[in-house]
């Protein structure tokens, strides 16, 4: 049963499309986010129900062995690389420990629902198995859960103007990361750093005030953007 899905092994491509459509012309925003959020999850519950809840080793073997390229794992890697790239430019989260937090309950999920449509074997390769596939939930989940926190968030957004009192990149010569340090919008006085684009570190300059949106999540994990 599992050999028929090659029939439709350009799921992958239609996931690499949508990436990039979202990359470069991210409208409409919210549906291009939900449905590379939701195809992976998608192909995972189809992979298992036309396997009739195979083994965990069916999600390698068509990966590997070329029997059927359609492969939920190729699925959720695509979709982590392309959907992580354009919410993580969009969006930052206000918490990093809230953020791991819901992340990992995520990650958990995730797990209990491959345990729903696929079976551990007994064998010797079942923890090189599981070792890969809790590599790449750690990065799909959060990434699907951010995603999702921030466009389906329906609570109301706080705007804030802030003022930008330091443009700076970290002495470290391996990060290439840009930050702002800008003044808080938090019930905390403290300076805040955001981390930002390339294109908005190079057009801030000191003493502008830009807008921030802030807002709760879906998922209880606050999230901010800047606008440049």
């Amino acid at each position: 049963m599992i050999s028929n899905l090659k029939k439709i092994d350009w799921v992958k491509w239609i996931i690499i499309i949508l990436g990039a459509w979202l990359l470069i012309y991210p409208k409409p925003y919210k549906v291009l986010v939900t449905l590379l959020v939701s195809i992976p999850l998608i192909t995972l519950i189809i992979h298992g129900i036309m396997g009739k809840r195979p083994g965990i080793s069916t999600l390698f073997q068509g990966l590997l062995n070329g029997a059927s390229n359609f492969s939920p794992m190729t699925h959720m890697c695509f979709a982590t690389i392309l959907l992580g790239f354009r919410v993580f430019m969009d969006y930052d989260s206000e918490s990093m420990l809230v953020f791991i937090g819901v992340g990992l309950v995520a990650t958990l999920l995730l797990s209990l629902l491959l345990l729903s449509t696929h079976k551990p074997e007994g064998t010797e390769d079942d923890s090189f198995h599981f070792s890969i596939l809790a590599l790449l939930f750690l990065f799909y989940a959060p990434t699907a859960m951010f995603g999702a926190n921030c466009v389906y968030d329906n609570t109301e957004s706080q705007l804030s103007q802030v003022k930008v009192i330091e443009k700076f990149r970290p002495t470290s010569s391996i990060d290439a990361d840009y930050y702002l340090k800008v003044s808080s919008w938090s019930v905390n006085p403290e300076p805040i750093d955001i981390e930002v684009s390339f294109d908005k570190y190079h057009n801030a300059k000191e003493g502008d005030i830009v807008d921030v949106h802030v807002g709760k999540g879906l998922f209880g994990v606050g999230w901010y953007r800047v606008e440049l």
